[in-house]
């Protein structure tokens, strides 16, 4: 990917999404370490109730990439997608199951 720019009122960010089976099933953003704009950025601050090991978890650095000429940047993240044993009463596509309404 390219290194976004940020642009008014959002600090750089890339979209992602995960689809499974053609659904989506996950739809997030991935922010830039170290960017000054991360501190006012409204969807930033709210990522885990502010919580900034949770904050670690979507925010990835980038670096020089050895070697460049052109002053490239490498990045990288390990996305992983599935439930866990922790998670009981999940639905495959990660949520809880809908309660019926009483009739």
């Amino acid at each position: 990917t390219i290194k976004p720019p940020a642009y008014p009122g959002r600090t750089p960010h890339i979209h992602v999404a995960v689809s499974h089976r053609n659904k989506r099933i996950l739809t997030t953003q991935l922010y830039i370490e170290g960017e000054k704009q991360n501190a006012n950025d409204f969807l930033y601050k709210r990522l885990g109730g502010g919580d900034p090991k949770l904050q670690k978890l979507v925010t990835i650095p980038f670096n020089p990439l050895e070697g460049s000429k052109t002053g490239e940047l490498t990045a990288r993240l390990d996305l992983v997608v599935g439930l866990t044993p922790e998670d009981p009463g999940k639905t495959e596509r990660g949520s809880q199951p809908r309660r019926q309404r009483p009739q």
